[in-house]
């Protein structure tokens, strides 16, 4: 095949000519770049990676000490052969591929959204109020701050329970992170406080643990949560084996965790699909409903070339790169195309944990501007276009939170199935009952044409055609990926607030659509990359009737 065979050649060429250019490091990332999603699905995929990484960066390294390729591979073959080089030894030490299984040190604020299998609290006693230096409190959608007025003090109690409050929030988040056991080291919430006084911490000063533990009441001796066990006394010295000993320390015999109380459950899209446990709710990074490596099948359509502006961003996938995406649409200035905030863009992708390649970070960016310019400017169809709707016409990172009375999924599964729609719930879920709250952010609701529309933006990577970013193909990434589920919920969602807020409200009229921005193709050819929907006004009624069911019903 003479012009496969031209092909290569000319890649090849590339190649070296990005080796010249910008060194061997280039080169393997690119390499990288084109085969790791292959590579990622054998077994040592993650360790192969890893190290073809670790290899680019010792032979760029070694490019400041030697002159030319040839004697850059005769020091590789040599280092292969026997490893001579000290000055490398350090730098060639096997790196692991993956820090999931080391201890983590992290803030709680920096813990939102993740979960660890063992999780330990050695502080949470500490964590009590603070003394600000003036006094202010939220009023309404302001803070207000008192510089010495007669209403001052009142101002500050106000300000140290709104404090308190944020603890109690931030003690859920640290309690929730486990998947199977949180460790808390706890001291008695009567104890005195620190210093020389006698009377011990009360509220809003005292720590958000002290005050659940004093609520609960729960000592080593009045257990009232059978999930909870205490240990009074723990000596980390007395625990150490003595040297020569061939004891071993028995595992801790902790009982299962109860079924959650309906007043604490809460569930989300995201946990609904994937079989996570409830509780995670609105602590979801915003992308985590994408794959982190997208193979999704799609017919081959052999007349179709890539596209170079979906190309182009071909190195940025995964989960990491769909937050930085919502990061920069949620922060970006309104009167600036895209393309001019280039550090809005490094800094959400720095953030999101979203590694560029120096030597092709001016490029990438460039080209991610442009590529989210044109979905702003893009047609959604009924001549909406993003760039056109005023700050007040839209909200972005929409949080919700519905009651649930124990719904069964089948009674959902039968409305949908009602509608045509049964496909959009896996029989896989099962019947289990929803408890509790169901929790989601929308990226964003905006409005046009009289109505009220949910928008989702996705960054998923489902090839680099036009073609494969078509109708037909979108409709199958949706399905495969449950996504008109979650599109469904959020119309709910919005159906319920706009039922609460809007005067006169009816679905017909003030209930928009469900748009999904697929930002890789979305304006490169009228209605690429995007995927809209108007659900049927009686398919909402109904699943909202589904998700009211009182659970007196079921009794």
């Amino acid at each position: 095949d003479q012009e496969a065979w031209s092909q290569q050649v000319e890649r090849f060429h590339r190649l070296a000519r990005h080796w010249r250019e910008r060194g061997p490091l280039a080169v393997v990332v690119e390499l990288l770049q084109q085969t790791g999603s292959r590579l990622l699905a054998d077994g040592d995929g993650e360790r192969a990676l890893t190290d073809l990484r670790q290899l680019g960066e010792l032979l760029q390294q070694q490019t400041e000490r030697v002159v030319g390729p040839e004697q850059l591979l005769a020091w590789f073959a040599g280092q292969c052969e026997d490893g001579s080089d000290d000055d490398a030894s350090e730098e060639a030490q096997l790196r692991i591929e993956s820090d999931q299984q080391r201890v983590q040190l992290l803030t709680l604020h920096a813990s939102k959204g993740l979960e660890f299998d063992l999780v330990f609290l050695p502080l949470m006693s500490l964590h009590g109020g603070r003394e600000p230096r003036f006094a202010s409190a939220i009023d309404g959608e302001r803070r207000v701050v008192d510089l010495g007025t007669p209403a001052e003090a009142a101002l500050r109690a106000r300000a140290a329970d709104e404090d308190q409050r944020e603890r109690l929030r931030v003690l859920y988040v640290a309690l929730t992170r486990a998947r199977y056991y949180c460790h808390v080291l706890a001291m008695p919430p009567e104890r005195p406080r620190a210093g020389s006084g006698k009377q011990p911490l009360g509220d809003p000063q005292r720590s958000a643990l002290d005050r659940v533990l004093a609520q609960i009441g729960n000592t080593p001796d009045t257990t009232c949560c059978a999930a909870i066990e205490w240990r009074r006394g723990w000596d980390p010295v007395a625990s150490r084996l003595a040297r020569g000993s061939d004891a071993r320390p028995g595992a801790p015999q902790v009982q299962a965790m109860p079924a959650r109380r309906p007043w604490l459950a809460s569930h989300s899209f995201s946990s609904l699909i994937h079989g996570g446990r409830a509780g995670q709710g609105e602590d979801e990074a915003a992308a985590i409903d994408e794959p982190a490596i997208d193979e999704l099948p799609l017919p081959l359509v052999e007349e179709e070339s890539p596209h170079p502006a979906v190309q182009s961003l071909s190195a940025l996938r995964g989960t990491a790169f769909g937050n930085a995406v919502h990061a920069i649409f949620e922060n970006r200035e309104p009167s600036r195309p895209l393309l001019e905030q280039r550090e809005l863009l490094l800094r959400c992708l720095r953030s999101a944990g979203v590694v560029l390649d120096p030597a092709r970070s001016d490029g990438l960016l460039r080209e991610l501007g442009r590529r989210l310019d044109a979905c702003l400017l893009s047609d959604l169809g009924d001549g909406l276009r993003l760039q056109d709707i005023a700050p007040e016409g839209q909200r972005a990172e929409m949080a919700f939170h519905f009651e649930l009375h124990g719904a069964g999924l089948d009674a959902l599964r039968h409305v949908l199935v009602g509608h045509g729609h049964g496909d959009w719930l896996p029989e896989s879920l099962g019947n289990r009952r929803l408890r509790g709250f169901m929790t989601g952010k929308i990226d964003l609701l905006l409005q046009h044409g009289g109505r009220v529309h949910v928008l989702d933006y996705k960054s998923n990577h489902l090839g680099e055609r036009l073609v494969d970013y078509g109708s037909a193909a979108l409709d199958a990434a949706m399905r495969e990926h449950h996504y008109p589920l979650q599109a469904l919920l959020y119309t709910v969602a919005l159906d319920r607030y706009l039922r609460q807020r809007q005067r006169g409200y009816r679905r017909e009229q003030h209930l928009g659509d469900a748009i999904y921005l697929f930002v890789r193709a979305a304006g490169l050819a009228p209605d690429v990359g995007i995927w809209r929907r108007r659900f049927d006004p009686c398919l909402i009624a109904d699943l909202d009737a589904a998700f009211a069911i009182a659970e007196a019903q079921h009794a």
